[in-house]
């Protein structure tokens, strides 16, 4: 298959317990334990609110030309629970979906779209419920080009690595992606992450930010200079 027009067969689905326990983790600790990678930029957001966190492996699609029938064709191979990533380069002048689009997406049994670029038909979106991510809204569908592009291979979108079958944790913050072969690392920690934060809210409610002993220690350390 010639590189740049590429229609791949999906990895194996992930168990669907462990999506459902990523599910359960907030895109924030995810992204903290794996020391910001995996994450996309806060340039790709909610088209609308409000979000409910979902997860599900990536269905991944790469159209540096805009190719709405890649999009499609795409959006018609999803597996319930997917969550479809499209990469568009950011590109800002080319619309890659509607509500119409997303609603068969919906029907399909997909828990979320992401893309790096711009949508539109916004309010429609919301009230179907489908969580939709994107670079952009737009009025106007812009010029596409060649019918080009790949299905279930490794993008770049938002700024982060997506491989096909990755865990594509989203929620009102953001978006975090998990390899399944790390996943269960990434939960440990997390759950250690979380264990952390809620042995400091006793400091918290009592006005004191947590660590703060070490944080006065470390910035004497730096040469601060404190008043007496």
């Amino acid at each position: 298959m010639p590189l740049g027009a590429r229609i791949l067969p999906p990895p194996p689905a992930p168990d669907p317990e462990l999506v459902k326990r990523l599910a359960q983790v907030r895109t924030t600790d995810l992204s903290d334990v794996m020391g910001g990678s995996y994450t996309m930029t806060g340039q790709i957001a909610p088209v609308h609110r409000p979000v409910v966190r979902v997860a599900g492996p990536a269905l991944t699609v790469s159209v540096p030309t805009n190719s709405e029938f890649l999009i499609k064709y795409a959006l018609n191979t999803a597996r319930a629970g997917d969550v479809v990533v499209v990469n568009a380069l950011g590109n800002m002048t080319s619309v890659l979906a509607g509500s119409n689009m997303m609603r068969g997406l919906l029907n399909r049994g997909a828990v979320a779209a992401v893309f790096d670029g711009i949508v539109r038909d916004v309010d429609e979106i919301a009230e179907d419920g489908l969580p939709v991510f994107a670079r952009g809204v737009a009025c106007a569908e812009g010029p596409c080009g060649p019918d080009q592009g790949e299905i279930n291979v490794p993008i770049a979108c938002g700024g982060t690595v997506v491989a096909p079958g990755d865990i594509v944790v989203v929620d009102e913050e953001g978006i975090a992606v998990v390899p399944v072969a790390f996943a269960e690392e990434v939960l440990e920690r997390a759950h250690a992450l979380e264990a952390k934060h809620d042995a400091a809210q006793e400091s918290l409610r009592q006005g004191t930010q947590a660590n703060i002993a070490k944080i006065e220690e470390t910035l004497r350390q730096a040469g601060i200079d404190f008043p007496s």
